[in-house]
């Protein structure tokens, strides 16, 4: 079970199913007609009533135009000084503005300009490892000293008294 749960999480597939009942005897066996699919942002499953049975078949459509790119866990990290000193040697001061095409192709040149700062400031790595979800007893004890250190931060911005800047400094 923790296998497929580990799965669940790291592959986040889409599980679709007909909205039609199917089943059309109450007090027999029944069958469960879904599919799993992964990548595929378009896709429906269809009851069909041409047979004569006490089980309506399941049609799944798949538009394989619709294939998503596999979405790769990553972290992403940006130097933002880099991007500072990127955006201010390529994005003039104050632009010459003498009409509402000139406001949209200004709105427009600085919102590449910002894009491509942030694209050559930043570096994304891959994390291919398995996430496994930490325990209620870890994360209340992560979640209590959080909120003690940020209530013994508050209390020294507010009083200045030395022994709660220590407190907060052997916290952090």
């Amino acid at each position: 079970m923790a296998k497929l749960f580990d799965w669940v999480n790291y592959s986040n597939p889409s599980i679709i199913a007909s909205p039609a009942d199917k089943l059309l005897t109450h007090p027999t066996n029944s069958t469960l007609d879904f599919a799993i699919i992964k990548n595929i942002s378009a896709a429906e499953a269809n009851s069909i009533n041409a047979l004569r049975s006490d089980h309506n078949p399941i049609f799944f459509v798949f538009q394989l135009a619709a294939v998503v790119p596999v979405h790769l866990r990553a972290l992403t990290t940006t130097n933002w000084s880099r991007f500072q000193s990127i955006i201010s040697s390529t994005v003039p001061g104050n632009p010459k503005i003498e009409s509402i095409e000139d406001i949209e192709n200004a709105i427009a040149k600085l919102e590449f300009e910002i894009t491509a700062a942030l694209n050559l400031s930043s570096r994304t790595k891959a994390i291919n490892t398995t996430h496994y979800k930490l325990s209620f007893y870890i994360t209340r004890k992560i979640t209590y000293k959080n909120h003690t250190h940020t209530h013994i931060r508050k209390l020294h911005q507010l009083t200045r008294y030395p022994s709660y800047k220590s407190e907060e400094n052997r916290l952090g």
